[in-house]
């Protein structure tokens, strides 16, 4: 489960984690001094306005609409009004609207969308599996930019550290594969719908679970046993299929809750076949499903339901159905179970303001349409008053005033909860601000840092894996003593392995004392603090926190690195390590600018090469238990831009000077003269020259 990866086995430092959507005002002080404050919970309505063609309608402001919830008008205490925009423009575009944000700006902004890809592998068949994952690779591949923090999780928890919001693509690659099915349903057409209706004493529906007893599992009886039979099944099948129903709405109601206060657009896209609303003893249940939507609405996310079986087929009967043993109406329940089992999923949709997609087989165009719909929208927030009973319905409509023409999309509204405005946690110590920072699911930007976690083996070369921890140099508080410029920074980093278990930690002091021209420097460079890990083969997340000791201000970054396994492939590749080419550093100063650096910088983990220079790139082919001496191998370069080639290399021999008992060392340059701005994919991928098996790696960099 997701929770398991955010909290990384560090809640115990904590005190509980913030109420969902809370906004705090000081009330007082508590014992000892310590500063007390009461919540109350904001919630954020995001409305989508449209004309009747769907054109987008983005001139308003707070004073053109109403909010009312159970009829009773709300008074807007927060407003906002944004447009998702792709960070990369196709190339050759033209420029449209106000001067394009620089890579830089763009990076360091906090992420427009904030997106869980939910994959209710509970539900899913392994067909709608497989459809769901082509979809998922299209987004990635197509669609995912750096405003977007993407999560990828599954109702069965299966992905460990690989369910983490990321903009790397390579971690998303990784999380797609490793998607398995849930629990394999046997195919059947005495489905939930049916069980249900036979709790109910409809006899047509028992003898219709009869015939397919005798059919489907070849049970034979008298009638009265056989009836047994049916009713025993029936109560089995719903028994099931409640426990599985909770366990996904129980999960979609924890993402939506731990969504509350993140940045940017939420949205949880639901990939799943359907589940049945029916509870044990036949009655229909809405309370998960209640909880799930109202919990989404006072987060302010908005869920897409994405029907994965596509296309259907009509079922195949055989003669002994038809119409003959199984009773002429079986089609008629299989089609009643197929829209029962949909109901649920268009209920998430449309009571939290998204949408369903349905009856296609091209869920990466549903997963597109997704993100489109949500391009450009308003926030109107309210603080929560007393709802009164807890499970009173609070009903909320927006409107545009003078506009009855408009087509508004906002949610439905949300069940009342009985919890009430509570005291919140005391303050906390540094190392508890630390700890707290750590565990919550995105980056802190307050200070600048970068992480890194690259894997390589060499000769004379302690460890697996090289950590890097970059701190932005231009945005800390320098204090100036003596003519110099004084800071100093707490670096904690903890590594966890793929179940979430924290297998090291460290804390590093950095101090600086900067004369005047280092102070340059170290504001263009940043500062790096780098370490060698002794890791075994596996899957790790890195998670550091930099806190600046002067001001108590904290940032951090996350990193995730696969340690492979030589000894059991033929070869193996390192990470793609980017770098300046040798030779740049300082630009000369000339009679219209002063001396500078003119060497490239981290941002959020991406590194920025100034325009017309060249990107050098590193990477080692690491050698393999079960491959013969010297094996041939041949490797190609590609370079793309919005999932387009830009550059591509032919196959060329994997030829190296630099040779050890480990391996071999490729190295190389691009020429970055004739690229325009923006972020572009560097990918080498090396095979032996008659296979068709490919390994490769990438790496992420931008043109200033």
């Amino acid at each position: 489960m997701i929770r398991k990866l955010l909290y990384l086995g560090i809640a115990g430092l904590l005190c509980g984690a913030p109420g969902a959507g809370a906004r705090g005002d000081d009330q007082g002080t508590g014992n000892q001094g310590q500063t007390i404050k009461v919540k109350t919970e904001l919630v954020e309505v995001r409305t989508v306005v449209t004309d009747r063609q769907g054109r987008f309608i983005e001139n308003l402001d707070k004073n053109d609409f109403e909010l009312l919830v159970s009829g009773r008008p709300r008074t807007i205490e927060f407003f906002s009004f944004t447009r998702v925009e792709d960070l990369e423009a196709s190339p050759g575009a033209p420029a449209r609207g106000p001067a394009p944000k620089s890579v830089r700006a763009r990076l360091t902004e906090p992420p427009a969308r904030t997106v869980i890809l939910y994959l209710d592998t509970l539900h899913l068949s392994v067909s709608s599996l497989a459809l769901a994952k082509k979809a998922l690779r299209k987004f990635v591949d197509e669609r995912l930019t750096k405003q977007d923090m993407v999560a990828l999780v599954t109702s069965t928890g299966s992905l460990g550290i690989a369910e983490q919001f990321t903009r790397n693509r390579e971690l998303l690659r990784y999380a797609i594969e490793k998607i398995s099915p849930g629990p394999m349903q046997r195919a059947s057409f005495f489905t939930p719908y049916l069980a249900a209706c036979i709790e109910h004493g409809d006899s047509e529906a028992l003898t219709l679970g009869i015939a397919l007893l005798r059919l489907e599992d070849g049970a034979d009886g008298d009638r009265r046993s056989m009836e047994m039979m049916a009713r025993g099944r029936a109560a089995e099948i719903l028994s099931e299929a409640a426990y599985l129903r909770k366990a996904t709405l129980s999960t979609l109601k924890e993402l939506a809750a731990m969504m509350a206060e993140l940045p940017g657009q939420r949205m949880i896209i639901l990939f799943s076949d359907g589940f049945t609303m029916h509870e044990s003893g036949g009655s229909v249940q809405t309370s998960e499903v209640d909880a799930a939507t109202s919990r989404a609405v006072r987060s302010g996310v908005a869920i897409y339901s994405i029907d994965a079986k596509g296309l259907q087929p009509p079922p195949l009967f055989n003669a002994a159905m038809r119409g003959g043993a199984a009773g002429p109406r079986l089609e008629s329940y299989v089609s009643a179970s197929e829209s029962e089992e949909q109901e649920a999923m268009n209920a998430l949709a449309a009571d939290t303001g998204g949408e369903m997609f349905r009856n296609t087989n091209d869920l990466g165009s549903s997963l597109a349409k997704a993100f489109d719909a949500n391009k450009s929208y308003y926030v109107l927030g309210y603080y929560l008053a007393n709802e009164g009973n807890p499970r009173q319905f609070n009903r909320m409509s927006v409107r545009v005033k003078n506009h009855p023409e408009y087509v508004i999309r906002s949610p439905k509204g949300y069940f009342s909860d009985a919890t009430r405005a509570k005291p919140a946690e005391a303050e906390q110590t540094p190392a508890q601000r630390v700890a707290r920072a750590i565990q919550e699911p995105l980056p802190k930007t307050v200070i600048g840092v970068s992480a890194s976690a690259d894997y390589f083996e060499a000769d004379e070369v302690d460890g697996q894996v090289t950590l890097t921890v970059r701190v932005d140099g231009d945005n800390l508080q320098y204090r100036e003593e003596n003519q110099r410029h004084l800071m100093e920074l707490e670096i904690t980093s903890l590594i966890f392995n793929s179940s979430g278990k924290q297998v090291d930690g460290f804390t590093d002091l950095v101090k600086g004392n900067l004369a005047p021209e280092r102070l340059v420097l170290a504001q263009h460079n940043g500062y790096r603090l780098t370490r060698r890990l002794q890791l075994k083969p596996g899957i790790y997340q890195v998670r550091s926190a930099v806190r600046e000791t002067a001001t108590d201000r904290i940032g951090t970054a996350f990193a995730w690195v696969e340690v492979p396994n030589p000894a059991r492939s033929r070869f193996a590749l390192s990470s793609l390590i980017l770098l300046d080419p040798p030779g740049t550093g300082m630009a000369p100063a000339s009679d219209t600018a002063p001396a500078g650096p003119v060497n490239s910088r981290v941002v959020q983990g991406v590194r920025l090469f100034p325009h017309g220079q060249a990107c050098a790139y590193f990477i080692r082919i690491q050698k393999g238990g079960k491959s013969p001496a010297d094996i041939p191998l041949v490797y190609q370069i590609e370079l793309t831009r919005s999932g387009k080639t830009v550059l591509q290399q032919d196959w060329q021999p994997a030829t190296s000077q630099e040779k050890d008992s480990k391996g071999i060392t490729l190295t190389g340059q691009i020429n970055l003269a004739d690229l325009g701005s923006g972020i572009y994919e560097l990918r080498v991928a090396v095979k032996e020259p008659q296979s068709k098996r490919v390994q490769q790696r990438t790496a992420v960099f931008g043109i200033e």
